[in-house]
């Protein structure tokens, strides 16, 4: 680094003797509309379109006409459909959705990429660039990718971050020669990286810890091939360190390992070269601080690393030097690390933060330091985060723990006597799902509630064939997922197990005979256990390391073991690395690590994407369909959602439940037209649930309407009522 850049990051130092550069990921979340970017001591996050900072606003990086810092989210001014943001030391840019590229803060080394200013507190248009697809910052220097896979750069180029040879500094976007198809780009502090479309990594600038992951540790004034890393997906580039992440969910640490931020937990020192990190699950989100690391697991569960000095790991002040489970870590979507703290997105919606908080980062009070994480202040949730349904019944939980119930209640399957009502007797919901006439909660206390018909017991330990209002499972706790079948449910502990109850004639509960019970009971022989998925008559577990299991009933090839014998107990598939996996009916689609779909079960709608209407007794490749996030599937028809927001649908549509505006059925994938910017995707029986990028709902299929049983089609997505 040379000593100009050292002064100008030292000036900048708000505690003493700690180097806190900064580090950008742009992270693009799934579920609720949320992108976050943090950066030296200040913050964006995206909701729906708009940009709201928090913390320093020294220079006027908050972007908000002041240059006063602010512990609560504001809104930046004049931008709309934003869909990505980056931070930089002291700057901030902004991506919209057509492609124009926005950037406010201070601009001494041109980091802002516009002449004669030396710096701004409002968003301007960078007029030379259009078309923009992918943006990041760190440091002083900025990145983006054109659609047409080129990378242009500009800001400060004191240690070759350019890329273009030299170490002058540019104030205007410049074309980095000798890249092809870039897909994405990370900014460290003081050196670059592109990923190219076959997963190849790119690296040019400083080097003196070995970060750049070459093999050795000079100074790249260019672009060079990290020839040691195949398949890559993500890179995230911390002071003096990166990580890169491959398409079957593996990690990889370089750099400098002063502090443990290289996560290997052996004493080893700097490696020039990528080293596999394997104290850690399959992952599926990273990124970095100035000496820290963050990642999700393909779980949602978050594990923290490296510098701990000022509680960027959330735990007692000292350094982590390999992979840790952070405290009551579940259900995260994304991570941004800043330079000594974190922000991060959970599936409720909510947005959380912890570290350093000395300009108001953690949006409290300036000098509290905390070693706990909080909820961001002054942020609305979104309005719905998950929904499920079955035959006549629905159900629906916001992003603040309501549930809302509508369709028919003929068995009480409501909770309420009328229809749409929010079931006031349950506070702070986090997931629920249907049965074909009872339904099922868990709360964000691990508590499980059901109600409707229980002639099987599938709605708790009462002799009443019928239940009418949430009833409270006795026997559960620190429950973190539940279940539906047709008549019976399941529930995932905490601690990896599974307990089922309810009708048991097919062997759906797991417990190794045909007894069925009122009472849960733990299913055999499972651990470790990360997602449950319950069909009519089967049931389907993922383990943490990515192995499948099923047990029930058996007679359209639905537990896809290769035989047509019903299975009294967790049966082990034949396939590994699955993050994800969805059944509603008798057949299953399974997402892997690598962004594939396999498919297995009931046929005769083509749901299972081959092209046949053959059951399918094993896992089998739905070959045209790759670069997968999120999967659904219901009574017979299954979507996909891909990473860019479209959607992939197949099987049965004559109840428009494709979402595209047709009727039209298809043994094999198909992109559906007009339906993009989804951020995540759910399959009721013949419906389907989409959530937009802009955090609303919409619904297609057989829509349910009141209590005298009727409903109408729609093929059109309709918006929930909010």
């Amino acid at each position: 680094m040379s000593t100009k850049t050292k002064r100008a990051f030292t000036n900048a130092l708000k505690i003493a003797s700690i180097l806190m550069l900064q580090l950008i990921v742009v992270i693009y979340v799934t579920k609720a509309s949320l992108h976050a970017s943090a950066g030296f001591s200040h913050a964006l996050i995206i909701k729906n379109g708009k940009v709201y900072a928090w913390g320093n606003n020294d220079h006027g990086q908050l972007g908000n006409s002041t240059r006063i810092n602010s512990i609560t989210p504001v809104e930046v001014k004049k931008l709309n459909n934003v869909v990505s943001v980056a931070t930089g030391l002291y700057f901030s840019m902004a991506l919209t959705s057509d492609g124009k590229v926005f950037t406010w803060g201070t601009n001494k080394l041109g980091q802002l990429g516009i002449s004669d200013v030396a710096e701004v507190n409002e968003p301007v248009q960078i007029e030379s660039l259009s078309n923009i697809k992918y943006i990041a910052a760190a440091g002083d220097h900025a990145l983006v990718v054109t659609g047409k896979g080129v990378v242009m750069a500009w800001g400060s180029n004191a240690n070759g971050e350019l890329g273009d040879g030299s170490t002058i500094n540019q104030s205007k976007p410049i074309e980095i020669k000798g890249l092809e198809k870039i897909v994405t780009v990370t900014a460290g502090v003081g050196n670059s990286f592109a990923l190219d479309a076959k997963g190849n990594v790119f690296a040019w600038g400083s080097n003196e810890q070995g970060q750049l992951g070459l093999g050795n540790n000079n100074v790249q004034l260019q672009p060079s091939l990290i020839s040691s890393l195949k398949n890559i997906t993500q890179i995230a580039a911390g002071r003096f360190h990166a990580l890169a992440l491959d398409s079957k969910g593996k990690l990889f640490s370089w750099g400098n390992n002063e502090k443990g931020q290289l996560g290997m937990d052996n004493g080893m020192a700097n490696s020039y070269l990528p080293v596999e990190v394997i104290d850690i699950p399959l992952v599926k989100n990273i990124s970095c601080g100035a000496d820290h690391c963050t990642a999700i697991s393909a779980q949602g569960q978050m594990y923290v690393w490296g510098s701990n000095e000022l509680y960027e790991c959330g735990q007692i002040k000292s350094n982590i030097f390999k992979p840790m489970l952070l405290n009551e870590s579940a259900n995260f979507l994304s991570v941004a690390s800043g330079s000594h703290f974190n922000v991060a997105l959970k599936s409720n919606g909510m947005v959380y933060v912890w570290g350093n908080n000395t300009d108001g980062q953690l949006t409290t009070n300036y000098k509290d330091v905390k070693n706990n994480i909080v909820t961001v202040r002054g942020l609305k949730q979104t309005e719905t985060l998950t929904a499920s349904s079955k035959l006549m019944h629905a159900l629906q939980v916001s992003a603040d723990g309501v549930i809302t119930a509508s369709g028919t209640n003929e068995y009480g399957q409501l909770g309420e006597t009328e229809q749409m009502k929010n079931l006031s007797d349950l506070k702070n919901v986090v997931q629920a799902s249907t049965g074909t006439y009872h339904s099922i909660v868990v709360t964000g206390a691990g508590k499980v509630y059901c109600w409707g018909v229980n002639g099987y017991g599938q709605s708790g330990d009462t002799a009443s064939l019928q239940i009418n209002y949430p009833y409270l499972i006795k026997g559960l706790s620190n429950i973190k997922y539940v279940a539906a079948g047709a008549n019976h449910s399941l529930a995932l502990c905490a601690d990896g197990t599974v307990y089922a109850w309810g009708n048991n004639r097919y062997g759906q509960l797991g417990t190794g005979n045909y007894k069925g019970s009122n009472k849960p009971m733990k299913v055999k022989g499972l651990t470790d256990v990360v997602k449950i998925v319950a069909g009519e008559k089967h049931s389907i577990a993922i383990t943490s390391n990515g192995n499948v299991f099923s047990w029930g009933a058996n007679d359209v090839a639905q537990l896809g073991i290769g035989r047509s014998k019903n299975s009294l107990a967790p049966t082990k598939l034949e396939m590994a690395s699955v993050i994800d996996i969805a059944s509603e009916f008798n057949h299953t689609i399974a997402l892997t690590a690598d962004g594939a779909i396999y498919a297995w079960g009931f046929n005769d709608q083509g749901q299972i994407g081959d092209g046949t209407i053959t059951n399918k007794f094993y896992p089998t490749l739905v070959s045209t369909v790759s670069n997968i996030k999120n999967i659904a599937a219901g009574a017979n028809h299954s979507m996909a959602l891909q990473c860019d927001g479209s959607v992939i649908a197949w099987g049965n549509n004559e109840k428009g439940q494709f979402a595209d505006g047709t009727k039209r059925s298809s043994r094999l994938p198909l992109i559906q037209n007009g339906v993009n910017k989804i951020a995540s995707i759910n399959c009721g029986y013949n419906i389907s649930t989409l959530l937009t990028t802009e955090g609303i709902a919409t619904t297609a299929g057989e829509i349910l309407m009141n209590n005298d049983k009727s409903s109408t089609t729609m093929n059109i997505p309709k918006a929930f009522n909010k």
